[in-house]
């Protein structure tokens, strides 16, 4: 098995790995660092890398990605799941949307991917991320949270090709009434959107994208979630089903109505 890090969390064998991401520096110097939890399989296979809380008060997605974390066991699992449960760590503790460093009109962390190392607060976040997904991920789900109760639906970033094609078909493996493609020149900056134009520029890890939204409160846990796949990961949509599914069902059941 090959070795994976992502800041100090490794992983060279069947298990659990946690650790940290440093994604940047506040003003004052001091570290920011995210939890990140690998979960590797008892057999290789491609990894799917889930994070949450792009934006700090859509936390939704943290409750389901513990959750769903916690529900495996490496001896059945063929692959790696790797898990950031918290992207953008000085917007969550706020429980506000941006990062409180960034100034207004600016710093929303779904715009600023694939980042910049030299950046602002939020572009430093983006490119430390961004720098590991590409190294490991075959596929992406980004998680979201919407504040309508009627909002639920998959979204699949629409670059073109087989790339795409595969994105469609993983997004529908949610089962949402609707699903819809995300064009060029929308959602720029985003992960999903990242991903999947660094396929249309001849990156060694080709990637399409894939989103889904659904609706959220804190006692309602269903979300919005990003996807993206990479057309060489060696994960048919048929054998990534299971997981989607997984992931959808812990959406679903929280839904509105629920407790």
């Amino acid at each position: 098995m090959k070795t994976i890090d992502i800041g100090s969390a490794q992983s060279s064998a069947p298990g659990i790995a946690k650790g940290t991401l440093n994604v940047g520096d506040l003003p004052d110097g001091s570290p920011v660092d995210i939890p990140v939890v690998i979960v590797r399989g008892a057999s290789d296979g491609p990894t799917l890398w889930l994070h949450g809380c792009v934006h700090g008060n859509e936390y939704c997605g943290t409750y389901i990605i513990h959750e769903f974390v916690r529900g495996l066991d490496p001896a059945e699992l063929a692959g790696t799941v790797v898990a950031l449960p918290i992207l953008n760590r000085t917007a969550f503790q706020k429980n506000q949307r941006m990062s409180p460093f960034e100034g207004m009109g600016g710093g929303d962390l779904n715009r600023c991917f694939p980042g910049r190392a030299d950046g602002s607060v939020t572009e430093q976040m983006g490119h430390a991320v961004y720098t590991v997904l590409k190294l490991h991920a075959d596929y992406l789900i980004d998680f979201h949270t919407a504040f309508s109760p009627d909002t639920r639906w998959a979204l699949f970033a629409d670059t073109g090709g087989a790339v795409s094609a595969k994105g469609l078909e993983i997004a529908r493996a949610f089962g949402y009434r609707h699903t819809l493609p995300a064009p060029a020149g929308i959602l720029g900056g985003s992960a999903m959107m990242a991903a999947a134009w660094s396929n249309c520029s001849n990156s060694p890890r080709p990637s399409p994208g894939i989103g889904i939204r659904s609706r959220s409160t804190p006692s309602r846990f269903t979300t919005d979630s990003s996807f993206c796949c990479f057309e060489e990961s060696g994960w048919s949509p048929s054998s990534v089903r299971m997981v989607l599914i997984l992931c959808s069902w812990m959406m679903v059941v929280r839904g509105p109505g629920s407790q």
